[in-house]
């Protein structure tokens, strides 16, 4: 049933999420800082609304920022490009008939997470329960949606200016070809622009995602802010919520990261009691190895951090040098990512970083 959410139960959301990000989908206080300039006109509230709910025949599509997660940090970032991308694709479909009438968050993440949610509040589009990636992904070809057949077809785009840029690859189903131009106009507007694109019908939601994840964020961002108001250990408080395993805690002992082509890559280390982790990754984490040199966990499996001092979850556009931190694993989603494409989808990015390319699961 839907239920209305006041700032609280959204600050949940985006603290679950961020933590659920594997390391992307944009640092926490983004989302905080959208929800404070909201407040200054109003209460900041809306309806979440269970996928059951929607109409028939309607459509649900996902809007984020696309770009290095450590340009977007910028105090004057704006995020109304967000929004002409999300009605950019509703004027588009609607030409083919298609109605447009519901949010959904594209990738878990303080940011991209609440692009959706501060859409829903700034428009009043109806934001449905449903993350498509349970987990934040670096490339529009690596996800749910196009690994079950849902291409990127068409990606709308918008800088803050209020430009808007329709994309229609040759071959819809190409979306690597969606990526490679998606990421050029990232790059023209200084690393960060809106995008808003995988327009679903409520029965493929039901079929081929998963509903009621953005309540599954919200169950591990309260057990977040518990632990913090109460002093107890942040992990053991989320382990109560879902299923993890955690690799190491320890201090950061170094962060190599660089900014490029429209992403941040780099490798993290932490300096635990039995030796060192090196989390490797491109916007989000993508491996960690070991002290003995081997890989311990893989994409598509969510690698979340945490800053053990000060009880807050972490993007890798966050993480510096003397944070104590933990490393978790958390099993990719069953069982929508277990099929081979769940795991094919990354194997360039990982050839590209110089990672074996062979899965390492929960």
């Amino acid at each position: 049933m839907s239920r209305k959410l006041g700032k609280q139960e959204l600050m949940e959301i985006l603290s679950g999420a961020t933590y659920l990000g594997s390391g992307g989908g944009g640092s926490l206080y983004l989302g905080e800082r959208i929800l404070n300039n909201l407040e200054k006109q109003g209460p900041v509230e809306l309806v979440l609304y269970d996928v059951a709910e929607m109409e028939t025949g309607a459509y649900g599509a996902m809007a984020a920022c696309l770009g290095s997660p450590k340009s977007i940090t910028a105090p004057d970032v704006d995020f109304t490009d967000t929004v002409s991308a999300f009605k950019g694709l509703q004027a588009d479909l609607k030409r083919d008939g298609k109605d447009l009438k519901y949010v959904y968050s594209g990738e878990y993440g303080g940011l991209n997470t609440c692009v959706a949610l501060y859409i829903s509040i700034v428009t009043g589009i109806p934001l449905i329960d449903l993350d498509s990636n349970v987990r934040a992904v670096p490339e529009l070809n690596t996800g749910l949606t196009p690994i079950y057949g849902f291409p990127p077809y068409p990606v709308v785009l918008a800088n803050e200016a209020g430009d808007v840029c329709v994309v229609r690859t040759a071959d819809p189903n190409d979306s690597s070809g969606a990526e490679l131009i998606a990421r050029q106009l990232c790059m023209a507007y200084g690393m960060k622009i809106g995008f808003s694109t995988w327009a679903i019908s409520k029965e493929d939601i039901q079929k081929y995602l998963v509903p009621g994840t953005l309540t599954r964020a919200q169950k591990v961002g309260k057990a977040i802010h518990t632990a913090k108001a109460a002093g107890i250990d942040p992990v053991a408080e989320i382990s109560k919520e879902i299923e993890l395993r955690e690799i190491c805690r320890g201090k950061v002992e170094k962060v190599d990261l660089t900014s490029k082509d429209g992403f941040d890559f780099g490798i993290t280390t932490i300096a635990a009691e039995d030796g060192k982790y090196q989390a490797h990754f491109k916007n989000e984490n993508m491996a960690v190895y070991g002290p003995d040199g081997k890989v311990v966990i893989t994409v598509p499996e969510t690698v979340a951090m945490i800053d053990l001092e000060k009880g807050e979850p972490l993007t890798n556009a966050d993480v510096e040098e003397g944070m104590t931190i933990s490393f978790a694993a958390i099993p990719a989603q069953e069982p929508w990512w277990r099929i081979p494409e769940g795991f094919t989808c990354w194997i360039g990015i990982l050839e590209r970083m110089g990672v074996e390319a062979k899965p390492v699961r929960f």
